[in-house]
């Protein structure tokens, strides 16, 4: 086993962190195996690093560097681990941790007090960076969430792209376990030779053959070191969930006359908020995200929301319309006990789609019963209005729990989807 100590380049970790716990308990985790099957292959390399009280990271790897070093590796992180409360990781739930543990299990690998290491894992907390961003795909829209992808949509100036899977051949000949370098060098595999038949992949395959050994590790190490420093640069994605979920503040609230593609005149509401206690630069680049006419924008912690007004005449559909007539020329419904004294020849029963009365006023769209009472366009719509009156207009909190109702709606998933 070889041993690496290093400190790695911070970021904005630290405010994250102390959401989750002391950062002196949090361990940052990636591990780097020979194939996917914890039954069939092994780890080979870990990289754990320590957030410190002056604010830096210190990453320790520790590397198999003869490839039946595992338990020894795995033992050398579990007593560093023995002192932590909280595991950062990025989709280590899906494959880090299970893989992981079944290491740990079938070589019987412990911490120093002799404590099963499956067992200590298992009591630590887990956040899974992956996992927080991985309900505001919709909003972020990025094509891949691959770790990489979001360290370069956040800003960073990372280089290094190779993947886990690209450097298992690489660790393979490091250990002696590929093919020969006389195998390898016959017929047309050297290096001369590929250059000379002018075909690039197979140049480069040639030129990493004849790689010495310490750049081989050196390659290692430095993916496994990018993806370490990746997790710590990542590490306000442990606020996403708040964003996203903490009630917003609206500071600001006006409406907004346009014209509309066919002429028309119309209104849209516009709320200016912040998510409450989340830092200013959580996310440092501009997200929208639309869903039923309705938009949100969101940068930092500062989101608009527009939503239309709808300026028309509506129906209020009473539930209990076995109470009440229908009046076709008045085209409303009356209550029987007041609508019973009328010319019965100009009133009929009323069904559940005519027990409505009319309203013209300016009116917001609702899907869940925000507010009511509740009018719609017909009976079979599945999203309704509420009256937007005057004293909404002048009331904060009213502004406030819209702009959150309708920020979760445009976030959510439509359940045809889903």
């Amino acid at each position: 086993m070889q041993i690496y100590t290093s400190t790695v380049r911070t970021g904005r970790h630290l405010e994250a962190l102390q959401r989750v716990c002391d950062p002196s308990d949090v361990r940052y985790l990636d591990i780097e195996t020979t194939g996917l099957s914890a039954q069939k292959n092994q780890i080979y390399l870990i990289g754990s690093a320590k957030p410190c009280a002056d604010g830096s990271v210190v990453l320790t790897q520790w590397f198999d560097d003869t490839g039946r070093g595992e338990k020894e590796i795995l033992e050398a992180f579990l007593k560093d681990a023995a002192g932590a409360r909280a595991l950062v990781h990025y989709n280590g739930n899906r494959f880090d941790i299970p893989f992981l543990v079944r290491r740990i299990q079938a070589l019987d690998a412990r911490t120093e007090d002799g404590t099963d290491g499956a067992s200590l894992l298992a009591g630590m907390k887990s956040e899974d960076l992956y996992r927080k961003i991985r309900p505001y795909k919709k909003i972020f829209g990025l094509a891949s969430y691959s770790q990489q992808s979001l360290e370069a949509f956040f800003g960073s100036d990372r280089t290094e792209d190779a993947s886990g899977g690209d450097l298992v051949n690489v660790y393979l000949r490091y250990i002696g376990r590929g093919l020969s370098l006389e195998e390898k060098t016959a017929s047309f595999y050297t290096k001369d030779s590929v250059l000379h038949l002018g075909d690039p992949a197979l140049a480069r395959e040639a030129a990493s053959i004849l790689e010495p050994k310490e750049e081989l590790r050196d390659r290692l190490l430095a993916h496994n070191r990018a993806d370490v420093e990746g997790l710590v640069f990542l590490t306000p994605l442990l606020l996403v969930p708040e964003l996203f979920q903490t009630p917003l503040a609206v500071f600001k609230a006006q409406a907004n006359r346009y014209r509309a593609f066919d002429g028309t005149q119309r209104e849209e509401l516009l709320l200016f908020a912040r998510a409450k206690e989340v830092p200013e630069d959580i996310i440092p680049r501009q997200l929208v995200a639309g869903r039923d006419s309705c938009f949100v924008t969101v940068k930092g912690n500062s989101i608009t929301i527009k939503v239309p007004v709808y300026e028309e005449e509506l129906k209020y559909f009473y539930a209990n319309w076995k109470d009440y007539y229908y009046f076709p020329e008045e085209d409303e419904a009356l209550h029987k006990s007041i609508a019973g004294f009328a010319d019965s020849s100009h009133r009929v029963q009323a069904t559940a789609k005519t027990c409505y009365t009319r309203k013209t006023s300016a009116f917001l769209p609702e899907w869940d019963r925000f507010h009511g009472p509740f009018f719609r366009r017909n009976y079979e719509d599945n999203f309704a209005f509420f009256e937007f009156t005057d004293a909404m207009k002048r009331d904060r909190a009213f502004f406030s729990d819209y702009a959150s109702y309708i920020f979760r709606h445009v976030l959510e998933e439509p359940k045809d989807k889903q």
